[in-house]
């Protein structure tokens, strides 16, 4: 996943916060109803991905987000601000903290 320029994925949970963690740009495609149409509105309202999901839409913006140095910068910014790269370590850490208060 590092080494792409641009991600094009469905909206599973688990890939687009990984591709946000990384900073990676991410161009939704193909939503399976439900939580991934959730998840792809989730990331296109907080400026975490784009969504296209006709396929020549799809190319069109993985394009137009290599290209737009300003439009992926703030991608990726909006990326750094919305997803904390360590919340797992933030919620083991919090686990413990409950832990040693029983």
């Amino acid at each position: 996943m590092e080494a792409c320029d641009v991600l094009l994925t469905k909206p599973g949970g688990l890939t687009s916060t990984e591709a946000a963690v990384k900073g990676v740009p991410l161009v939704l495609t193909a939503p399976i109803p439900g939580c991934e149409t959730l998840n792809a509105a989730y990331f296109q309202r907080h400026g975490l991905a784009s969504r296209a999901f006709a396929p020549k839409r799809a190319a069109a913006e993985a394009q137009r987000l290599m290209e737009d140095e300003a439009a992926c910068a703030d991608m990726l910014r909006c990326q750094r601000d919305k997803v904390p790269a360590r919340a797992a370590e933030a919620i083991a850490e919090r686990i413990f903290i409950e832990i040693e208060k029983r």
